[in-house]
C-alpha cells in the first residue's frame, strides 16, 4: 500500500482518506477514530463519513502503517523505521548532492528525521543540490524563524549563500523578538529589496513549507516540540539573554521525530508561491 504525507487543502485538490489519517498523526497523535474523523473534515475539507473513516483506519492496520492505543490511534513504528533507514542511506552517502536528487526527483518523497537541525541541515543541502538558476525564488511558512541563531553551528552557515542567490518570501507563525531579529540578520545577508518577511501569519492552516523551484518541501513537526520552542522564543525578550547552546542541545538537537514529505510539482509549487506572495502585494 502506498501512503502519502499530504498539505492541506490549497489548491482545491482531494485526497484520500488514508493519506489524511497519515498526515494528521504525522502531525498530532495519539487522536481517536472520532477526532480523527472532525479533524479530517476541518482541516482537509475531506466529506466522508465517519464510517468511512473507521474503514480507512483498519486498513491502515492491516497494513502495519498505524497503530491502536486502547481507543486511539498512532503512526507504527514499524513504517517510520522503514522510512527512517531510507533517510539514513541518503544522509549517508558521501556523493550527497547526487543522492539527494536522486531521492527527492520522485513525484513524492517521504523521509524521516530525529530532530529539527537534521531537517534544516538537509533543507539546506537540498537546495544547494537543486540550485542552477542566477535568481531564483524561495517561499517558505514556518512556525519560527531561527536559521540565523545557528550560524555558528556546521551547515547553517549555508543560509548566507541562499538568501543572497534568492529573493525569498517568507511567513512566520511566531512573532516574538527571536522573531524579528532573525528577520533583521537575513535582510542584511540578502541584497536590497530580496528578501520580505512577514511574522504573525497564523490563517494558514497548514503544515510548515518550503517551495524551492519546482519542489515543496513539508515539515511535520510533532505539537509537543513546537510547544517547547514556542516557550523558550516567548521566555527571550532580547539576543543577549539567548543561550544558544543550550537552545540548539535542548530544543534543536531533541530526538522527538519528523516526517518530511517532497513533493516535485511545478503547478503546486507555483500556486503556493502565489499564496506566499499574496501577503506582501502591498508592499
Amino acid at each position: 500500500m502506498t501512503i502519502n504525507i499530504v498539505l492541506p487543502v490549497v489548491n482545491g485538490e482531494k485526497f484520500s482518506c488514508k493519506d489524511v489519517i497519515v498526515s494528521l498523526l504525522a502531525y498530532e497523535s495519539p487522536l481517536s477514530a472520532k477526532q480523527i474523523h472532525l479533524k479530517a473534515k476541518r482541516k482537509y475539507c475531506l466529506d466522508v463519513s465517519y464510517q468511512a473513516v473507521h474503514k480507512s483506519l483498519n486498513e491502515l492496520l492491516e497494513n502495519k502503517i498505524i497503530e491502536k492505543k486502547g481507543k486511539e490511534y498512532v503512526l507504527s513504528m514499524e513504517w517510520i523505521d522503514s522510512i527512517k533507514k531510507f533517510t539514513e542511506q541518503i544522509l549517508s552517502n558521501k556523493n550527497n548532492s547526487t543522492t539527494i536528487l536522486q531521492a527527492i526527483n520522485n513525484e513524492t518523497s517521504n523521509l524521516y528525521f530525529e530532530n529539527l537541525a537534521s531537517v534544516d541541515r538537509f533543507l539546506l543541502s537540498a537546495t544547494e543540490a537543486i540550485t542552477g538558476k542566477e535568481k531564483i525564488i524561495l517561499c517558505l511558512y514556518w512556525f519560527h524563524a531561527w536559521t540565523p541563531l545557528f550560524f555558528s553551528k556546521e551547515g547553517y552557515e549555508k543560509i548566507v549563500g541562499l538568501a543572497q542567490k534568492a529573493k525569498s518570501y517568507v511567513l512566520i507563525k511566531g512573532e516574538t523578538p527571536l522573531d524579528k531579529w532573525c528577520e533583521l540578520t537575513c535582510q542584511r545577508c540578502a541584497p536590497n529589496g530580496a528578501y520580505s518577511f512577514r511574522t504573525g501569519i497564523k490563517d494558514l492552516n497548514v503544515a510548515d513549507f518550503f517551495v524551492f523551484e519546482d519542489y515543496i518541501f513539508q515539515a511535520f513537526y510533532p505539537k509537543k516540540i513546537v510547544d517547547l520552542a514556542d516557550k523558550e522564543f516567548k521566555k527571550i525578550k532580547k539576543i543577549e539573554d539567548l543561550n544558544i547552546d543550550r537552545i540548539f542541545t535542548e530544543i534543536f538537537e531533541k530526538k522527538v521525530g519528523i516526517p518530511v514529505i517532497v513533493n516535485k510539482n511545478s503547478v503546486l509549487a507555483q500556486q503556493l508561491k502565489q499564496k506566499v506572495k499574496s501577503y506582501f502585494k502591498s508592499q
